[in-house]
């Protein structure tokens, strides 16, 4: 399936300042991948992982506290 094929893709690690925001209860993208991304990369400044769904809907507050603290860099 789509979703068993996505979850074997490599991901290319970040190189410039970034910021993960991931819901713990996305049903679509293991928290898994996030994490492991912010443990290979040097780039990644933090991890959030709100309550929260694949598309954070109630996480907007986050984000825009983390898009203000990238643009402060």
């Amino acid at each position: 399936s789509f979703i068993e094929e996505g979850a074997i893709l490599e991901w290319t690690l970040p190189l410039h300042p970034t910021i993960i925001i991931h819901g713990r209860e996305d049903d679509l993208v293991p928290i898994e991948n996030s994490l492991d991304v912010a443990h290979r990369s040097s780039a990644v400044m933090s991890v959030h992982c709100p309550n929260d769904g694949h598309r954070l809907k109630e996480s907007h507050d986050q984000m825009a506290i983390a898009l203000e603290r990238l643009s402060s860099i």
